[in-house]
């Protein structure tokens, strides 16, 4: 299934350009449809993301589509989701969920989603895994359906097995200063990082 098809008033929008957030307008939900689809796609298109065995319950009422106990495939992880997507003020959509995530490759990740480029920059520099028991994310979206950072409200914790963190400019600079090129990676193993993103900025716990 090829869900892009429906993310564009532009009927001539190919599926390279729907795959780009830029060509995505505000999906309005109805008001008046109260259904329930118990969901089993194979593979499923979804903008720039190939989403395979999506599995669970997905349900349209007032203006707001909601997933219950969804379980899918994405970049080489496994996934799960609760929340909604809703329209009750449709120039405000807003997001709410909660996602597990177990074993997705950090530079796949940063590729992916805009979001993770604006929050965490830092992650363009980073190779491994990482997974989530908990990933809450909230926030509102604007006119081309991207959050409004300022809204946006996460938190959760980041599981890091095994990870190495590389070219940046800082370590790299004292590494040479002190001719030490071992100091100019970072290794992350067995890492538990618990977090939390508000008002456009990241606090951390001690870890």
């Amino acid at each position: 299934m090829d869900a892009n098809q429906f993310l564009s008033t532009d009927s001539n929008t190919t599926a390279t350009a729907a795959a780009d957030t830029n060509g995505m307008a505000i999906i309005e939900l109805p008001s008046n449809i109260d259904f329930t689809l118990t969901s089993n796609i194979q593979k499923l298109v979804y903008t720039n993301m190939d989403i395979t065995n999506f599995n669970g319950t997905v349900k349209v009422a007032n203006s707001k589509l909601l997933f219950n106990k969804v379980a899918l495939n994405l970049l080489g992880s496994s996934m799960n989701l609760d929340g909604f997507y809703e329209t009750t003020n449709p120039k405000k959509p807003t997001v709410d969920m909660t996602f597990g995530i177990k074993n997705l490759d950090i530079q796949k990740a940063f590729i992916t989603f805009n979001t993770i480029k604006k929050i965490a920059p830092i992650a363009e520099k980073m190779k491994g895994n990482f997974s989530t028991s908990i990933f809450k994310f909230t926030t509102t979206l604007d006119s081309k359906m991207k959050p409004v950072y300022e809204s946006l409200y996460s938190a959760g914790d980041l599981q890091i097995t095994d990870a190495t963190v590389t070219n940046i400019d800082a370590f790299n600079k004292v590494a040479d200063a002190f001719k030490r090129d071992e100091w100019k990676k970072v290794d992350f193993k067995n890492v538990l990082v618990k977090y939390e993103i508000k008002g456009g900025r990241i606090y951390t716990k001690p870890f």
